[in-house]
Order: structure tokens, then C-alpha cells, then sequence
């Protein structure tokens, strides 16, 4: 999801190019998510007298991917909290005009609002098995959010010769829990160590703060103790996010993505 300042916008800043900057109503409130990309249009200007359109961020200047002719700037923000723009903090965002020799001239004043990439809660994955036996049964999900679609898959156990889609048939639902059934269940060599992939995508068009919400992929490792006691040890300390349940009509695990910056 791209932001656009709109020229009409812009305009109203440039029109002050020989005095001092006005600031602009409330509305134009620039606000995008942790690492997204920022599509701006600048303020028509003379390039026969203007050196560099500058664009300046919590009074600091940010490198823009745009070249002559100055009429748009792409705005790399991922880099912005190593240089101190916090996230959730309004920042002041100005668009100056530099002559040489002469200071920079404001034409525009905004503000710029960085939000942290909204994503599902997560979820604890408890494995269903039958008491004393490396045999699976089916899962319960605790603390999922209504509306989450669920998908599966496995390896390692003897009845998958690799990652495959698991069928999981829904038992029951708690307030904040479900209970899937595995049908056939599925068993695994006492000293195997089966992995477990699971995608939770959001209802569709679920927004938060006006951005999409990401789906989580969790990873696991299904281990035994001593005691017959079944646990399930999670690989991905909850890194990877997705926006797809499935990543074809073949049903493969979603394309994995940060869970914190946009784009990545």
C-alpha cells in the first residue's frame, strides 16, 4: 500500500515559496506503517534556478530515490528508527527548496505518523495425542481471534513422505479456542522429531488503523519425553507473517514475510 500526497495539496505549500511556510490543515496527516514506502508529489519549481527539492523528516534530511525532473520523490522509511523517528510519534515533514548559495526555502509542512504493521495476536498450538503413544490426534489452538482461517501441514510422520497438507476437521469452539480433529490420526516413529506448519490469516479485509492485517505462520517440532508427555517445541519464535493462507491452488505454506517492516 503506496501513499500519495496529492498535488492539490502540495500546491497549497508552494504557493508560500517566497515566504514563510504555512502550515497545512490537520488532514494532511501522512501515515503509513513501519517500513513502507512513501510516494510524495513535490511543489512545481524552476529548474533553472533551484539546486535540490529536500525533504526533511523530524528536522532530519532523508535520501529519496527521485532524479530530475523534481516532480515525485520515493522515500525509503526502513531505516527510519535507526536514525531516530520512533514509531507511533508524529513527526514534523517539510519539503524545502535549496538555491546555491542561499539557505533552503520551506515550501510545504506536514506530519508524518509511523504506525507498527498490524498483525494477528498469537497463538499457543497444543498437540492432541493418544496417552503413551507417538500418535497424533489433532491440535488446540488457545487464544485465537474469531474469524481466523486456519490451514496445516506435516512431515516426519510415517503416513507423509513429506510436507503435506494435514485435514483438520473442527471440533469444538471455546470463546478464545478451537479443537481440530485430525481424521485417521497420524503416527510417527517414537525418536522422530515430525514438523508441524501452521498458517492463521485474519478474516478478509480485516483492517487495522486502515492497513490489511497480516496472517503468523508458526513452526514446530513435535517431541516425547521420558513420560510419554507429547509437547510441541516451536522452531519460528513467531518471525514470519504472511498475507495468504495458502500459496496456490496446490495448497503449499504461504510465502513467509516480516512481521515488522511493510514490503519485506
Amino acid at each position: 500500500m503506496a501513499l500519495i500526497a496529492t498535488q492539490a495539496a502540495l500546491a497549497t505549500g508552494a504557493a508560500h515559496a517566497g515566504g514563510p511556510v504555512q502550515p497545512q490543515p490537520p488532514d494532511y496527516l501522512i501515515e503509513i506503517v513501519r517500513g513502507q514506502t512513501i510516494y510524495v508529489e513535490l511543489p512545481a519549481v524552476d529548474e533553472s534556478t533551484v539546486d535540490e527539492v529536500r525533504i526533511d523528516v523530524a528536522g532530519q534530511p532523508v535520501k529519496t530515490l527521485d532524479f530530475p525532473p523534481f516532480d515525485a520523490a520515493v522515500i525509503p522509511t526502513k531505516n527510519f528508527e535507526r536514525r531516530g523517528i520512533a514509531v507511533g510519534v508524529i513527526h514534523p515533514f517539510t519539503i524545502s527548496t535549496v538555491q546555491f548559495p542561499g539557505a533552503p526555502v520551506e515550501v510545504a509542512e506536514y506530519s508524518l505518523l509511523i504506525r507498527p504493521l498490524p498483525v494477528i495476536r498469537r497463538v499457543h498450538v497444543r498437540p492432541l495425542v493418544i496417552e503413551n503413544r507417538t500418535s497424533l490426534v489433532g491440535f488446540q489452538l488457545r487464544g485465537i481471534s474469531r474469524g481466523t482461517q486456519v490451514r496445516a501441514w506435516g512431515r516426519g510422520f510415517r503416513n507423509t513422505s513429506s510436507r503435506r497438507p494435514l485435514p483438520l476437521f473442527l471440533m469444538k469452539i471455546g470463546p478464545s479456542s478451537r479443537t481440530y480433529v485430525v481424521p485417521g490420526r497420524l503416527d510417527w516413529a517414537p525418536r522422530s522429531r515430525p514438523h508441524v506448519t501452521f498458517s492463521l490469516v485474519p478474516r478478509f479485509g480485516t483492517l487495522r488503523n486502515g492497513f490489511s492485517v497480516l496472517g503468523r505462520i508458526f513452526t514446530g517440532v513435535l517431541k516425547t519425553n521420558r513420560t510419554g508427555d507429547t509437547s510441541i517445541r516451536q522452531t519460528n519464535p513467531w518471525r514470519y507473517c504472511s498475507s495468504e493462507l495458502t500459496r496456490d491452488e496446490r495448497n503449499r505454506p504461504p510465502r513467509r514475510r516480516s512481521c515488522i517492516y511493510s514490503g519485506y
